[in-house]
């Protein structure tokens, strides 16, 4: 069976669950927090997936550890089930998938700037009522600095990005010389 579709269940089940428990802003904070330290930490990732070398118990002290000490019935709950059925290496994707059940049950809709400065109160703003004037969603903005841009934006949201750097800018302009230069020769 395709990963994809099992974690899409698993999140799936676990947004209910939460849902039932009252739980789902804890079980998304805890679910961004731990996507957190698998990146930070590329070996917990390995020892989560293990299924035969490292125990439940071990696992559930990690998790613990990886979210400060404090993990929610629910996540314990739901990481053991994922233990017992040995999914653990469909962790990730089932956390991305629950932040878009998550997104979508709160009228949310993720988006991603990118300046070559930091982006000031005012711009984050305009963009945060322009994306509520086209999806009629709040928008939570993650903003980036990436100097190579040298100036201008770049703004994701979902399907649609706008890149409009001046980096961009430059290379199209430097691939409209060269392919002028091919047809020159």
């Amino acid at each position: 069976m395709d990963t994809g579709i099992i974690a899409s269940r698993y999140a799936g089940a676990l947004f209910r669950y939460a849902a039932e428990q009252g739980a789902t802003d804890t079980v998304f904070d805890e679910a961004a927090r731990l996507q957190a330290a698998f990146s930070a930490v590329p070996g917990l990732r390995d020892v989560m997936d293990d299924g035969v070398m490292v125990g439940a118990e071990a696992k559930a002290a990690l998790v613990r550890t990886a979210l400060g000490g404090e993990i929610s019935p629910t996540m314990e709950r739901f990481l053991r089930l994922l233990d017992q059925q040995g999914r653990m290496d469909c962790l990730r994707l089932i956390f991305k998938d629950y932040a878009q059940l998550y997104y979508r049950e709160k009228g949310i809709i993720p988006a991603r700037l990118v300046t070559a400065r930091e982006a000031s109160p005012a711009l984050l703003a305009s963009l945060k009522a322009l994306v509520k004037r086209r999806t009629g969603m709040e928008a939570e903005i993650h903003a980036e600095v990436d100097p190579s841009l040298i100036g201008g934006l770049i703004f994701d949201l979902g399907d649609e990005m706008l890149d409009a750097s001046v980096a961009s800018q430059l290379e199209k302009i430097r691939r409209s010389l060269i392919e002028k230069n091919k047809r020159i020769v």
